[in-house]
Formats: structure tokens, sequence, C-alpha cells
């Protein structure tokens, strides 16, 4: 849709290198009294300065700096896709994934690339602009041949 393509054309790169190129050469913003601009150079008097602000002022410097630079309308649409679920042989007590408690998920198996890729994909074209894996298992072991496979999704 023309809409949604106007959308996709006003959004900034997540990417932080990308977004602070927008800015490369421009010195700062203001906006209701308050002047920014993006930089990394802080010197750790200002760091300072910043943390021992008062919360409610800190809370509206953030905002309005974010404003500034981003559509305080736009919300981030993220999608998450678990690639493995269950079975992990791994003991983490707080965690439904090991096979070591009784519970009521059902263990699959690693998904295959090209699955992995078509569901990115999907969610690419339904508007997502992170697509995050997660995967049950703590460490490597002799898995290094299912994380390639992960890496190849990457």
């Amino acid at each position: 849709t023309p809409s949604a393509a106007n959308a996709e054309a006003l959004r900034h790169p997540n990417d932080v290198h990308d977004r602070n190129a927008n800015y490369i050469d421009e010195d700062s913003r203001s906006m209701a009294g308050v002047t920014a601009s993006v930089r990394h150079n802080w010197t750790k008097q200002e760091i300072a300065e910043i943390y021992s602000l008062p919360f409610h002022e800190l809370m509206y410097r953030a905002s309005t700096v974010h404003r500034m630079y981003w559509d305080p309308a736009e919300v981030q649409q993220c999608t998450l896709l678990s690639i493995k679920t269950g079975g992990c042989t791994e003991d983490c007590s707080y965690c439904s994934q090991s096979t070591r408690h009784k519970t009521f998920v059902k263990p699959t198996p690693t998904m295959k690339v090209q699955e992995v890729l078509e569901a990115a994909k999907r969610a690419k074209d339904a508007g997502s602009t992170r697509f995050c894996m997660g995967a049950a298992w703590r460490e490597l072991g002799n898995k290094k041949n299912a994380f390639n496979h992960i890496l190849d999704m990457v």
C-alpha cells in the first residue's frame, strides 16, 4: 500500500552507525528548552551530571531528545522465533526448557535454516524491523554443527 511504502521510507535505520550518519552534518537540535546532539565523547563529569538529575527531569529530557530524533508515534515491531524448543540438558532451575523439569513444553528439534529464513522474510514483510531467534541450550558441547546452522540463519 502507498501508506506502508511511505512509512518504510520514513523509518530510521536500526543500526546505530547508520542512524547517526543521518546527523553527521548537524551540530545540534533544540526543542522545548532542551538542546541535544549525537555524540560519543562524553566526559565523566557530563555523565555524572546526567546521572545526578532528579528522575522526572531526566525522563523529561530523555523524552524530549527522543522526540527530536524519532517519531514518538512509531512503535518498533520485533519478531521472536523459538528455533529450538525444550529438550535442553542443562539444569537451570528457572527454565521450563530443561528436560529435568516436568512441564508442558513440547520439545522440538532445531528448525531448518530455510524454515527460519522464510519466517524472517514473513516477519519483515509484516513490518518487523528486528528478528530474534531463541534456542533451548546454554553451551555448545557437541553441538558445533547445530551452531553452524544458526550462523547460517544469521
